[in-house]
């Protein structure tokens, strides 16, 4: 049994940008459990020496996520993108109406992408702020 070619249609772009969104979706834990690892160590007083030294190599790797992950999503955008115009050529059909529901599927992965990016920059700069503030405390 076939399916009609708009469920087709839906479910190819939803396993072409399937894997772009999830790998949004890992960097934003990988963001999160980075910023949220490093906003505790720097809490904790009884640590401080060590989370002083872990804390920009931290930051780093927050940004350079944060920094990522809006071109993984466009990645998947431009995947997406691509399947959806050749299913659209094999089954002869054209026009707006044909093209909405694909890129709108299709902008999803760029969504995922700067859901994971903004507050990764976002607690990045908080932590940077807050390193720099106890850095400064703690040398004479």
């Amino acid at each position: 049994m076939s399916l009609p070619f708009r469920e087709m249609l839906v479910w190819e772009s939803w396993f072409s940008m399937g894997i772009w969104v999830w790998c949004a979706g890992l960097m934003a834990v990988f963001i999160w459990t980075l910023s949220l690892k490093t906003l505790w160590d720097l809490a904790r007083p009884q640590n401080l020496d060590q989370a002083l030294t872990l804390a920009p190599y931290r930051i780093r790797a927050i940004r350079v996520l944060a920094a990522a992950a809006p071109l993984v999503g466009l990645l998947g955008t431009v995947s997406a993108m691509i399947h959806m115009f050749a299913g659209l050529q094999a089954a002869g059909l054209s026009g707006n109406r044909a093209m909405a529901g694909g890129i709108a599927e299709a902008l999803m992965s760029t969504q995922a992408g700067l859901l994971a990016a903004i507050p990764g920059l976002f607690m990045a700069h908080v932590l940077e702020r807050r390193h720099a503030r106890l850095f400064r405390k703690k040398t004479p």
